[in-house]
């Protein structure tokens, strides 16, 4: 007989705990300048369908280095260099 409420009382510990893992990553996005760029694309906590499609390695690495700004855009070199963000402008589109 405990086994079914001790069961429910796990469950909504494991929810709670996601529930302020997700609150706080939110939060961490909002107060952080480095993540604006990853905010823009990434709005829910669960994996991204190109990280378990079938697509060559070389592009899952690709899309995840230009989503965690890992890359050297000047968006990303601009931060370093103490360029203004609104000049950080990728060279193809000056």
């Amino acid at each position: 007989m405990l086994a079914i409420p001790m069961l429910l009382l796990e469950c909504l510990n494991i929810h709670r705990v996601v529930n302020y893992c997700t609150l706080d990553w939110h939060a961490a996005l909002d107060t952080s300048s480095r993540c604006d760029h990853y905010a823009n694309f990434k709005s829910l906590l669960t994996v991204e369908t190109y990280l378990i499609m079938d697509i060559q390695l070389k592009y899952r690495i690709a899309m995840s280095k230009f989503r965690l700004s890992n890359h050297r855009l000047n968006t990303e070199l601009g931060r370093y260099n103490n360029v203004l963000k609104e000049n950080r402008i990728c060279n193809v589109c000056q």
